[in-house]
């Protein structure tokens, strides 16, 4: 059994590893909108931080329709989706990325976290 201070430091270090993975990391709620988002992620896009999280999951690929969209609305669902989606960073440049996304629950609330390469 873990005391709490193990279990804080395995956050912690969960925390830490998840900011700095050479891979983006997204979270995004039940409406699909980005609600966390590690450097990564805003260096492979070319947003800011505070950019993205004025985004939603369709405001990033190329269609907006199937692929990466549908993967989050069937994470919110509890499923765990991956694959090859279209990407478009900011600068109106398209590339193909490689995904995982899987459920979470933060807060109670349904949300998606998906790692991006």
């Amino acid at each position: 059994m873990q005391d709490s201070s193990s279990a804080a430091l395995q956050e912690t270090l969960l925390g830490n590893a998840v900011a700095a993975a050479g891979a983006g990391v997204l979270v995004h709620d039940d409406t699909l909108r980005y609600v966390a988002a590690n450097s990564a992620a805003c260096k492979l896009l070319g947003y800011t931080r505070d950019q993205l999280l004025e985004l939603r999951v369709h405001d990033v690929v190329e269609s907006p329709n199937g692929g990466l969209v549908d993967a989050a609305r069937e994470v919110i669902d509890g499923k765990i989706r991956h694959g090859t989606a279209s990407v478009r960073r900011k600068d109106g440049e398209s590339f193909p990325a490689q995904y995982v996304s899987a459920p979470a629950q933060i807060d109670g609330l349904p949300h998606g976290v998906t790692f991006l390469w």
